[in-house]
């Protein structure tokens, strides 16, 4: 009892006057590097940034802002600071192949990955809900290192018929503190407006993942955000395309009629500009995924999935994960060779249609679709910025797409996504400018959230 009251006294003592502003054994100040916000302004060389108490607290040029007396200062110099990137798309939780479970000492592997690669904020668009919830808890309470996360439930699908059904399902979710809500390919549309009117009810944010109600049907309903850079449905093609593509869907199956699909697409086409058009009047934002079908379209001739994606350095950066991709086998393994040049041959369209968003003022932001089959985790984050670059876009958009939009997209733009005062030390250091290359990204000394570097 006598050493309890002596701790809880000593305490108390450091209560009694609490400093002004923060202790100096907190203050951490980077110098020297060139500082790329994600504001979408230009880069600021000779760059301060003060840390105090794992958020921001003064950012300008070197001569400019004071540094604290007694703090910890870090020399910087021919670095490239970032804010730490966000993955809107990353499902936390790893099933097995038959999906009736998850593995979860994988799945915390795969969280782990995310934050070596610098994604200091995800979202899991999809897990079973009280199991995502848990890991979500668990990260924020530093029992295991990942990513700040929020996460969906379970994807609510065609398992719930009903309208009844589906605001039942949401009201669940809601009760056990998830953050979004998905609703997925099979509902129809008046499952769709029932579940976003009940997720509204409580407070929260739809992702629609649609493919049988069609994106302007999901808009006129009111969901939130859209994923995928194409929803495969018949409304952005052409009158005169529709039947065959049905057609195909029917005889070939939804994966391998995606080809036909981007065949009949015009990207230019007034069908897609009324998509277009609707998307951009309600600010909804939209994440491509590209990496995710680039696994599955790209080939190196002798088998599914392209070598840059088999063999990879970085395959293994979830220790597993490349065994289980191996065993659950690719959804393209029975695509004959003509299939698979016929897909690459289609794919600049599947850019095209994503710079016409981007042109066009569509609110895009960055996800990677891991663990989908050969999305390594968190190097699948680089490689979708890459793919937006190969779609024509500026590396300081695509930048800005993988920070700031991402952060406005969860709600947490007050709190990440830009280097600037009053944020969260969420940061990256580069060795190689990212607005020269966007693959310079993958160029990472070190990885800081919230104050901390992560040990990599």
């Amino acid at each position: 009892m006598r050493s309890l009251a002596l701790v809880l006294l000593s305490l108390l003592a450091g209560c009694e006057a609490p400093p002004s502003g923060p202790s100096e054994a907190t203050v951490r100040v980077l110098r020297g590097a060139t500082l790329i916000d994600g504001t979408g302004g230009p880069p600021l060389a000779d760059a301060v940034v003060v840390i105090a108490d794992g958020r921001i607290a003064a950012v300008g040029r070197d001569g400019e802002v004071a540094i604290p007396d007694g703090a910890r200062v870090d020399d910087l110099a021919g670095g490239f600071l970032i804010p730490g990137l966000i993955d809107v798309h990353a499902h936390a939780l790893v099933p097995t192949c038959d999906g009736a479970g998850f593995d979860e000492a994988l799945s915390e592997r795969l969280v782990a990955a995310l934050l070596r690669f610098g994604v200091t904020t995800a979202r899991s668009p999809a897990t079973p809900t009280a199991r995502g919830v848990a890991l979500r808890d668990r990260i924020a309470a530093g029992a295991i290192p990942g990513p700040r996360l929020l996460g969906a439930g379970e994807l609510i699908d065609g398992r719930e018929t009903t309208p009844e059904a589906v605001r039942a399902e949401v009201d669940a979710q809601a009760a056990a503190g998830v953050d979004f809500v998905k609703l997925y390919s099979r509902l129809s549309p008046e499952a769709v407006r029932a579940g976003v009117e009940a997720a509204h009810a409580h407070g929260l944010p739809v992702i629609g993942h649609l493919q049988r109600t069609s994106w302007t049907e999901g808009l006129a309903a009111g969901i939130d955000q859209l994923t995928h850079a194409a929803p495969w449905t018949a409304e952005m093609l052409a009158p005169a395309d529709r039947a065959g593509y049905r057609d195909a869907v029917a005889r070939r199956g939804p994966m391998r009629a995606r080809i036909d699909w981007l065949e009949a697409l015009d990207p230019d086409g007034p069908e897609v500009g009324a998509v277009v058009d609707a998307l951009v009047r309600q600010r909804v934002p939209l994440d491509p995924t590209l990496v995710a079908f680039d696994t599955k379209f790209s080939t190196d001739g002798t088998r599914p999935v392209a070598a840059r994606y088999r063999d990879h350095p970085d395959r293994d950066a979830a220790e597993g994960l490349p065994a289980l991709w191996e065993a659950c086998g690719a959804e393209t393994d029975a695509w004959t060779p003509d299939a698979f040049r016929r897909a690459e041959a289609a794919w600049p369209t599947l850019l095209a249609l994503v710079r016409r968003y981007h042109e066009a003022g569509v609110r895009l932001t960055a996800g990677s679709d891991t663990p989908n089959t050969w999305v390594i985790p968190g190097e699948g984050l680089h490689r979708e910025l890459e793919l937006l670059a190969d779609a024509g876009l500026p590396p300081a958009d695509v930048l800005r797409i993988a920070t700031r939009n991402g952060a406005e997209a969860l709600g947490l733009l007050a709190e990440v996504g830009t280097v600037e005062a009053g944020k969260r030390a969420d940061l990256v250091l580069l060795t190689a400018d990212p607005l020269a290359s966007i693959s310079n990204t993958r160029r990472i000394a070190w990885v800081m959230q919230g104050g901390e570097r992560v040990e990599r």
